[in-house]
């Protein structure tokens, strides 16, 4: 999941998929879950999702990529239902746990639109009304998407650890590797290295990439002492065909010009070290917002559920209860 994080198909045959990723014990042992339910979308293919708890408030969850699984939100499930949150784990289509249909460049499959309406189908397929909708990284652009065409669904909105545009995004990445950086030359290893590559001369960069994606996962990611295990389930099971198709489209949309249309309630969070966006980005998109609550954790990296939980979880308790109590206030 680093590794993917870190460098940021339409099948031909009707009745299914052509292309499909190895399948391991994880894969078979998850189709049996209590909860489990196939969801036809685009009239032909299946993805996977799991409801978890029996609360009153309806938490449906977007998992980011694209082309990552759903594995790094199953912790939701520790802290959401006992407190009356029923959520949806959801496997978007060409994910490991879904069906998986060739990619093919310029298919309008993998398009925003397409996944948008994928979104529907499954809450069609959930009987989801009056539900509450949460998007991490590309899920969180994809549930803004979402939210601005089927609003009327929704009783808010969550939207966490994304940026609203490329050239912030990149921006964004552009501070991050200053402070990487200075962190490779604070080690013995990467002294010399980062000394040579500020003068403009040649340098070691198989050990300078190696130290670069050691301090960007453990400043930036997930901020953990040790290695998750989840992490190493995401890397084996992502999906990088389709990562690649679908983030040409990420940012093309117009829907990134128009947050405004949102009127229900917005909950905006993300780590204070998020490598692809920054409290000041959040706090703009946050003025954009008529009805939104912004939330920094201050020692979380992209992956808050998993490095702060007891800083990034209480708010989005609060936020969902304060919604459904009707005392929602910005």
């Amino acid at each position: 999941m680093h590794k993917l994080l870190i460098l940021f198909a339409l099948s031909l045959v009707v009745i299914g998929p052509v292309f499909s990723q190895e399948k391991d014990e994880i894969y078979y042992s998850k189709l049996k879950l209590p909860g489990v339910k196939m969801i036809t979308v685009a009239g032909k293919y299946k993805v996977w999702t799991q409801k978890i708890g029996d609360g009153k408030i309806k938490l449906l969850l977007l998992h980011g990529g694209p082309g990552l699984t759903h594995e790094y939100l199953e912790d939701f499930a520790d802290y959401l239902p006992q407190q009356g949150i029923q959520i949806y784990l959801y496997e978007q289509l060409g994910s490991y746990f879904s069906d998986q249909p060739e990619v093919s460049s310029g298919d309008p499959l993998w398009k925003m639109p397409a996944r948008v309406q994928e979104i529907e189908d499954v809450r069609k397929g959930l009987g989801l009304r009056n539900f509450y909708l949460y998007g991490h990284s590309w899920g969180a652009v994809l549930g803004l998407a979402y939210s601005i065409k089927y609003q009327r669904n929704l009783k808010g909105f969550i939207f966490s650890s994304m940026n609203l545009s490329q050239s912030a995004l990149s921006e964004r990445q552009k501070e991050v590797r200053q402070q990487v950086d200075i962190a490779i030359e604070n080690d013995p290893l990467g002294k010399e290295i980062i000394e040579r590559k500020n003068k403009g001369l040649p340098f070691d960069k198989a050990v300078y990439d190696q130290l670069f994606a050691q301090y960007y996962a453990r400043q930036f990611i997930a901020r953990t002492s040790e290695k998750l295990e989840v992490d190493d389930r995401e890397e084996k099971h992502r999906n990088n065909q389709v990562m690649d198709e679908v983030v040409k489209d990420t940012f093309d949309q117009d829907y990134l010009s128009r947050p405004s249309n949102i009127k229900i309630p917005v909950l905006l969070i993300a780590g204070q070290y998020d490598p692809f966006v920054s409290p000041v980005d959040l706090e703009q998109f946050h003025k954009s917002l008529p009805q939104s609550r912004l939330v920094i954790c201050p020692d979380a990296g992209h992956m808050a559920m998993l490095d702060s939980p007891k800083e990034y979880f209480p708010p989005i308790i609060e936020f969902l209860k304060d919604v459904e109590a009707h005392r929602f206030k910005p």
